[in-house]
């Protein structure tokens, strides 16, 4: 029996945990995503806002922006911590004077969020197919890998 069949052996023998973790890491990217856009989800205006500066362009693609933008001749600026994750660009496309799509509310214009609420949708879709591979392939392979010559 060759490695790949032994590989087959022990993914057939992992799969039930590997799901159980694939359907707790999904659930709960799913309440997290949730949490962030349910309050967008009713009453919303999709509109544009500018950035005026970002901060945090780092190795990790993780970086932070704010973006002002104006409602009925009033003036609102805000900071957003999710970086490449709005669906809005990179660190290198977001940078100051860039014209971005924003969510805001339309009962509170206060409270907005960068992107679209279809945008969200797009990177949740990502998240769980990002997930899916790591439970069902790479996880899998890595403690196969692991077992095998490290339990020797």
């Amino acid at each position: 029996m060759g490695w790949f069949d032994s590989f087959l052996e022990y993914h057939a023998e992992q799969r039930r945990s590997m799901l159980w973790l694939w359907g707790a890491l999904s659930v709960l990217s799913l309440l997290l995503w949730m949490w962030h856009i349910l309050p967008f989800s009713h009453g919303v205006v999709v509109s544009t806002g500018v950035v005026i500066e970002r901060s945090g362009c780092g190795s990790k693609g993780v970086f932070s922006y704010t973006y002002g933008y104006e409602v009925d001749g009033q003036a609102y600026t805000t900071k957003t911590e999710w970086g490449a994750f709005d669906g809005n660009g990179s660190c290198q496309e977001i940078r100051p004077g860039v014209v971005i799509p924003i969510t805001y509310r339309s009962d509170d214009p206060s409270r907005s969020m960068s992107g679209t609420v279809g945008m969200s949708m797009k990177m949740l879709g990502r998240l769980i197919v990002y997930l899916t591979v790591m439970c069902f392939v790479l996880m899998p392979f890595l403690t196969y890998i692991k077992q095998r010559y490290f339990n020797r």
